[in-house]
């Protein structure tokens, strides 16, 4: 075979190269979802390379009406709480995805595969209902910022949240240098509490005032709570309807 004839081939793999790069560049761009999904994968895979991750794949589950992510994690690096990991994936998903999210996400974690020996296995599957997870988010930053209300006040201090169906509940502890009365303290939390919480409604608010712990509890976290304490003992519990009145027992 001619020099030619091999320039004629070596010009034909490069155009075809050429072709199919434009191609995929064509679908890429005209389609907004896979434009999405790849710059997801991408992002999630440097953001948590040093978390372990090594392999990330999204695919829309149309049957679920979400999508389903696959990660491939070492189960040793998906630490004793896995499923603080996987709703710390869900939150990333909401967060960064670009394309519609839908009404769920599928969390698989595979233990990584070996090169020409053993095919990734399935340790751990999860569906995490997204209109759920958007109302737990929204909650924690609303508590956050009642907390930062609060704290500016200086007459009482935020110690726990939570929600039981259309009832919300904060726990809060009277301080400063003159703490207020049990029942002062929870009309001075109710108009703040309305403010932070404006985009996660509520039928009922319930402020539970609490007594300090005492002095051999265990150390609070940041959330509040603390590993093993007792319960906080509750002086007063007061209920409000979504526009402030106090409703009475």
């Amino acid at each position: 075979m001619g020099s030619r004839a091999w320039i004629v081939i070596l010009c034909m793999g490069v155009g075809t190269v050429c072709l199919l790069g434009f191609i995929t560049a064509y679908v890429v761009d005209s389609s907004p979802e896979l434009r999405a999904v790849i710059r997801f994968k991408a992002a999630l895979a440097s953001d948590f390379a040093a978390r372990g991750v090594r392999d990330v794949s999204l695919r829309r589950d149309s049957r679920a009406g979400g999508h389903e992510l696959v990660v491939g994690l070492p189960r040793v690096e998906a630490g004793p709480d896995p499923a603080a990991f996987e709703e710390e994936l869900a939150e990333y998903f909401l967060e960064r995805f670009g394309g519609r999210a839908g009404r769920s996400l599928r969390v698989r974690l595979e233990e990584p595969g070996t090169l020409g020996c053993t095919a990734p296995r399935e340790y751990r599957r999860v569906e995490v209902p997204l209109a759920e997870l958007r109302a737990r988010i929204s909650d924690r930053q609303a508590a956050a910022a009642l907390a930062s209300k609060l704290a500016a006040a200086g007459s009482c201090r935020l110690v726990a949240h939570s929600r039981s169906g259309a009832e919300l509940q904060l726990d809060v502890e009277p301080s400063g240098p003159q703490p207020p009365g049990a029942r002062d303290a929870a009309r001075a939390v109710e108009p703040l509490a309305r403010e932070a919480f404006r985009g996660s409604l509520y039928a009922t608010l319930l402020v539970r005032v609490v007594a300090a712990p005492e002095p051999s509890a265990p150390p609070e976290t940041a959330s509040g709570g603390a590993a093993g304490a007792p319960p906080r003992r509750v002086l007063l519990e007061v209920r409000f309807d979504r526009a402030g009145k106090e409703l009475r027992p």
